[in-house]
């Protein structure tokens, strides 16, 4: 008889993704909505955005999957699922539907399952008093529709934050970062998201502090967007209700999370919207002068800030211009308080008029937009990366003894790799393992983890031949081996003077070696031991 283990060879949720369609499904303003997924955007009507008092509706965040199929989206005071019902634990959130930026839907790094819902509070009744927050969505909930999370819903992140909210993939190309800046300061801050979380914020104090300059007490100038360019290189900011209003970029380290080179740009009389073209050649702002409501250029390309300052063209004058969003087909869409229309930089990476601005691009079918677009992950970059690949080699149980084996290896991640098993085992091969479910966990040397299953089964020999040998005593054989000639060894012990056994053993035991062929022929074999047991 002879058994042979396999090797199975397990590699574990591989990840290549050739499309980047996480942004294509848009929801906003007053049930309005649009669907990219044809390459060209198509008005939809079933989202669930809502005008509060008036016409007034203004930050939100929409999500999809790597198909883009819609998975949740928000206004930052609740957060619907697929199917367009409010979570069950989705209402109650600690924002509001008039920040500028209320909602920003981030995937969590190196796990699909779970995604973070930030959101920053408004002036308008709030005021501003619950900062940005982040709620935990877990895909596995409410039969895989999602659910926040109940002891990581509204957590805490900063006080007393200017209505802006932006993301960005850190330089390490797993990471993100989330932006946002203080008001009554001229601070950003900038918080690493990982695998395990928040882990780290950094603070750039640079640029003009964001207040009313005529009411010091007054949180009105929290309004107004931030954006940051595709290539996370860039950042722009404005914001309003003070005279005069401000609009500004600077340069961004997704390395560091540090903001430098401050170029202030032409005040207004109050600014909102802000978008970078997708070459990041250019930036856009929307806002008022003294003639009028404005939508604005710059050539970032120009050279020195002063060059900057000097490309500004003013593209258009057109009434009730409010929120720019960069699109997954590299146009930028324009929101207008209480339209019935987007309208559309068509070619944003051109100069001057030759962007070719378009002020009613697309009829909403009966909706109405308002002051904002849903915010996305700067560039859409939404690639899921897994912090690491496990391949398995899995040894089965033979005889119903506990003898499997199950080898994992790790890559990816930042090395060295510790290993747990669910049976208290820590190395990278679990031993001695009989049938059952096991559970690894594999940590990298800065704390993320993946938990993985195996599943270890009793395998049933296959008898490829019987043969039964020995005398009328007690005989074992205790180990088969294979040998190179494709025949066995036997190996184990005689008590017997008859039958097989040859020479007899004419008292006691003796330890006992039988040679077989191919086929389970005795071909030899030998008695080590002496007349006494």
């Amino acid at each position: 008889m002879k058994h042979v283990s396999p090797l199975i060879l397990c590699v574990l949720f591989p990840i290549l993704l050739l499309a980047q369609n996480q942004g294509n499904i848009w929801y906003f303003g007053d049930q309005a909505g649009l669907d990219f997924n044809s390459g060209t955007p198509v008005p939809i009507s079933n989202g669930q955005t809502y005008y509060g008092d008036g016409a007034h509706n203004e930050g939100c965040s929409t999500i999809s999957n790597e198909e883009g199929n819609l998975l949740m989206y928000s206004n930052g005071e609740v957060i619907w699922n697929k199917n367009h019902q409010i979570m069950p634990n989705g209402a109650g959130l600690l924002s509001h539907y008039s920040s500028s930026q209320a909602a920003l839907i981030v995937p969590k790094p190196g796990d699909s399952r779970y995604y973070y819902l930030f959101t920053i509070d408004g002036f308008h009744e709030n005021n501003l008093q619950y900062g940005l927050r982040y709620s935990l969505i877990d895909m596995t909930l409410d039969a895989g529709n999602g659910d926040i999370v109940t002891s990581e819903k509204n957590v805490p992140l900063a006080d007393t934050m200017a209505e802006k909210l932006s993301a960005v993939r850190h330089a390490n190309g797993k990471d993100y970062w989330i932006v946002t800046h203080k008001y009554w300061s001229n601070e950003f801050i900038a918080y690493h998201l990982s695998c395990n979380g928040i882990v780290n914020e950094v603070k750039t104090s640079i640029g003009t502090v964001h207040e009313n300059i005529h009411i010091p007490t007054d949180m009105s100038s929290a309004i107004g967007h931030m954006a940051i360019s595709p290539n996370g290189e860039k950042i722009g900011i404005c914001f309003g209700n003070t005279n005069p209003s401000k609009a500004e970029v600077f340069d961004f380290d997704n390395a560091t999370g540090v903001l430098s080179n401050w170029v202030p740009l032409i005040d207004g009389t109050f600014y909102y919207g802000v978008a970078f073209s997708a070459d990041n050649s250019k930036v856009y702002f929307t806002g008022s002068d003294a003639t009028g409501t404005l939508l604005s250029q710059y050539d970032l390309n120009a050279g020195s800030p002063a060059a900057i300052l000097s490309s500004f063209v003013n593209i258009s004058y057109t009434q009730n211009l409010l929120g720019l969003q960069l699109g997954p087909d590299n146009k930028i869409y324009v929101s207008y308080y209480d339209g019935d229309f987007v309208g559309a930089i068509n070619d944003p990476d051109a100069s001057g008029v030759a962007c070719d601005f378009v002020q009613n691009a697309i009829n909403l079918n009966g909706r109405k937009t308002s002051y904002a677009l849903p915010g996305f992950i700067a560039g859409y970059d939404y690639k899921e990366v897994n912090n690491f690949e496990v391949s398995q080699s899995i040894n089965h149980p033979v005889c119903a003894k506990p003898n499997g084996e199950v080898m994992v290896n790790a890559t990816g991640g930042t090395p060295n790799y510790s290993f747990s098993w669910s049976d208290g085992q820590t190395g990278s091969t679990a031993f001695g393992l009989g049938t059952g479910l096991y559970q690894v966990t594999t940590t990298d040397d800065v704390g993320c983890k993946q938990v993985d299953e195996v599943s270890v089964a009793f395998e049933n020999p296959i008898i490829e031949w019987e043969n039964p040998v020995g005398g009328s005593n007690s005989d074992f054989l205790r180990d088969i081996i294979p040998t190179q000639d494709g025949g066995y060894i036997g190996v184990g012990e005689t008590a017997s003077n008859d039958g097989d056994i040859s020479p007899n053993v004419p008292n006691g035991k003796d330890y006992w070696i039988v040679k077989f062929d191919a086929n389970g022929a005795i071909q030899w074999q030998k008695n080590y031991g002496g007349s006494q047991q």
